[in-house]
């Protein structure tokens, strides 16, 4: 168990590290870090967390840096602080984030669908630029459906959504249904039946555009999700680019071990 931790402590390391010239505050960063770890159970309920000196040495910030990210953790309910005995971990959190496990396609889509609600900030057809044409297989310059959609959790805003469709398939629904129904239904309902998708993760910093909507600062980390989605016939019918609040979303994958990987391990 241990070296999966001190693996963790690593990654989390070389994310303050990247983002240490992002114009989000540094006590902040350490905050999204240390509440990472309480979300993922690095640090269980009742489990005491780095005090203000082992973060100072961990991240190399000085004390007031430290102090205010402990305090941020507090205010926000994830921590109690007593003189004396240390920072704990609460037992009742605040609300969660929202977790998708993505080892069925439809499944995946239909709770994210059903978990959340979809605003539709723009609704267009567009001639389909490079990017884009690659990944639906047309030419640059054919007309796509182009809609932005923002998906809020509970009332709050979690996600920062373009699609872009075939007009062939687009021209089937409106800006309305879109609004009411999530994509991969309406796209099902035409009688294409979804196979499979590519999934491509990035970590990205909030535009002056994203940001205001999705409630951070320019500069914050978001987690970008790009998915090319195909029908049985393995055409890509759905191309969209997803970026997301760390805080407010999980991304959680299931492998399975085969059994030609099993047997690959019992020959080495």
């Amino acid at each position: 168990m241990a070296p999966k931790t001190e693996n963790r402590d690593k990654e989390y390391e070389q994310i303050l590290m990247v983002l240490r010239d992002s114009k989000t505050p540094l006590y902040h960063q350490i905050f999204l870090i240390l509440r990472g770890k309480i979300l993922d159970n690095t640090y269980p309920p009742h489990s005491l967390i780095p005090n203000e000196k082992q973060i100072m040495e961990m991240y190399d910030v000085s004390r007031i840096t430290a102090k205010r990210a402990l305090n941020e953790l507090a205010d926000a309910n994830y921590v109690t602080r007593q003189r004396g005995t240390g920072t704990r971990v609460r037992e009742q959190l605040p609300d969660a984030p929202l977790e998708i496990q993505s080892d069925d396609l439809i499944e995946s889509m239909y709770q994210m669908g059903k978990q959340t609600k979809a605003w539709v900030l723009d609704f267009a057809y567009i001639k389909a630029p490079s990017y884009v044409a690659i990944h639906l297989n047309c030419q640059e310059g054919d007309i796509v459906q182009m809609a932005v959609r923002i998906r809020s959790y509970k009332g709050k805003p979690f996600s920062y959504i373009t699609s872009y469709v075939p007009e062939s398939i687009g021209n089937n629904y409106s800006r309305e249904d879109l609004g009411n129904k999530p994509l991969f239904q309406l796209i099902e309902q035409l009688g294409i039946k979804l196979s499979r998708a590519e999934h491509s993760v990035n970590a990205v910093l909030a535009d002056p555009t994203v940001a205001p909507l999705l409630g951070v600062d320019i500069g914050s980390p978001l987690l970008s999700v790009n998915k090319l989605i195909f029908d049985e016939t393995d055409k890509p019918v759905e191309y969209l680019a997803d970026l997301y609040r760390p805080d407010r979303y999980n991304y959680k994958v299931n492998l399975a071990v085969t059994q030609e990987s099993e047997m690959n391990e019992a020959n080495d």
